[in-house]
């Protein structure tokens, strides 16, 4: 007698479909948590670089404050006892040999100034010096210390800068307004003294 074979049917393997696609959304919440971190940590560096940028501009802000003013005292153009005209712009000044002329033999730069405790202190002076060189009434508030860079110098219409300009040249004016027309001018560096006079007078000592 035939027994019939028990056929058994293949059995298919696991789906293992729904771990592998929990473990995929593992990996990507901790990707999109990493981007999340990176971008943080990002985010934290620009803000502050942006921060210390900031910071920086304020202290060359304030850098720039204490930096010498241009002088406001001494603006406009002043005739001087030796024949010179001396102009002073904001932030430029010339210097002409023949008030008569200002086409030839000049000079022209740039000029920075303190004025009052910081001027007597660049000077070495007290305000008795003060009062001893440029009289009694003078106060310290009229006293101007400049440092002049010279940049241009023309001579019989010729450019010859580089023949009268050192390198880092510097001048040193000293200037004391005594009222709204007339002034005492000291080039300390060549040790002249000038008296100065506001152009618009400057006629009546022309003759």
């Amino acid at each position: 007698m035939n027994i019939p074979l028990e056929v058994k049917e293949p059995v298919e393997p696991k789906k293992k479909k729904k771990e592998e696609s929990t473990f995929g959304s593992v990996i990507k919440v901790c990707f999109i948590i990493m981007l999340l971190i990176v971008n943080i940590f990002l985010i934290v560096y620009i803000v502050k670089k942006a921060d210390n940028k900031k910071e920086n501009i304020i202290v060359e802000q304030e850098e720039i404050k204490v930096e010498p003013k241009k002088a406001d005292g001494i603006h406009g153009v002043w005739l001087a006892s030796n024949n010179n005209l001396i102009v002073f712009d904001t932030e430029t000044f010339s210097i002409y040999g023949d008030y008569n002329n200002r086409n030839d033999n000049y000079y022209k730069g740039s000029y920075t100034y303190v004025t009052g405790d910081e001027a007597l202190e660049e000077m070495g002076y007290t305000e008795e010096d003060l009062r001893t060189q440029f009289g009694d009434t003078v106060k310290k508030e009229q006293v101007y210390s400049l440092k002049m860079k010279p940049a241009i110098r023309m001579t019989s219409g010729s450019d010859t800068s580089s023949e009268n300009i050192r390198k880092n040249e510097n001048w040193w004016f000293i200037i004391v307004i005594n009222n709204e027309t007339e002034a005492q001018g000291y080039n300390k560096t060549q040790d002249i003294r000038y008296h100065l006079v506001k152009e618009w007078l400057s006629f009546f000592f022309s003759f």
